[in-house]
Parts: C-alpha cells; structure tokens; sequence
C-alpha cells in the first residue's frame, strides 16, 4: 500500500511548532484523532495512544519513537495487530517554508495484512491526518 502524505504550512518557526506536537500530554485539547498519547519524547520509548475514528469508535495501541530529532524529525509505529500483522507507522517532518513551518506528515503501513488497508479505511486515515495537520496549526497559532 502507499504511503499516505499530507502537507500543511503554519505561520510559525519550526521550534514552536515542535514544542507543541511533542507536548504529549496536551493531545486531548486539540487533536481530533489521537485522543491520548502518553510517553516520554525520546527517540525508543515506548507510547500508549488512543486513536479516534470518525464514528467515534476509540483504540488503544501501544507504539515506539523511531525517530526523534528536534526540531525537524519525529516518527512512531504502532503493533495494530499483534504478530507484525499490520504495524502503522506515523512521521513528520518539519522544515522552514515561507517564513513559517512547512509540516509533512506520512503515515505507512506494513506487515502481512498491509494490503487490507485500502479504499474507505485509508481514505479515512488520511482524512484523520489531514485533521491533525489542520488542528496542529490551528493549535500553534493560538499558543503564539
């Protein structure tokens, strides 16, 4: 399956936008679709999230830093079904763009039953990231 990638620009320095896509504890106030994202940012940690679908239906996965490079790098995959089943993977990138921050955001799946996530389930992954990016600006422009 392709990777599925949005993009967004916020009228923000990268540092700010960093600060509050890494401050965890603060994803209830403001993000749509991960309700809950407990853990130390610090690349190998472990992290407890909650995923909200669109219905209103919440998970619970379990996932680990990747990658955590301040100001410009961070990444998690998440087991969403045991046995590498299916594991997603979340990344962002950060870059200065315009006098703001241009934030790329990608998420891939992989594992055997990679190939079932297609059609409306990835359409709606990527309309909940879309969320996100859209709720993250929202959120950086209101601490500014």
């Amino acid at each position: 399956m392709p990777d599925l990638a949005t993009q967004i620009d916020i009228k923000a320095p990268p540092d700010e936008v960093w600060a509050v896509l890494t401050d965890f504890a603060a994803y209830p106030e403001w993000n749509p679709f991960l309700r809950e994202l407990r853990g130390e940012a610090v690349e190998g940690c472990s992290l407890s999230l909650c995923i909200r679908s669109k219905r209103g239906d919440e998970r619970q996965f379990w996932a680990r830093i990747l990658k955590f490079r301040a100001p410009a790098h961070l990444c998690w995959q998440a087991e969403l079904i045991g046995g590498g089943l299916l594991r997603g993977e979340c990344g962002f990138a950060l870059q200065v763009c315009n006098g703001g921050t241009r934030v790329d955001q990608v998420v891939r799946f992989s594992g055997p039953l990679a190939a079932l996530v297609r059609g409306n389930m990835a359409q709606e992954v990527h309309a909940s990231a879309e969320a996100m990016g859209q709720a993250l600006r929202a959120r950086v422009e209101e601490v500014r």
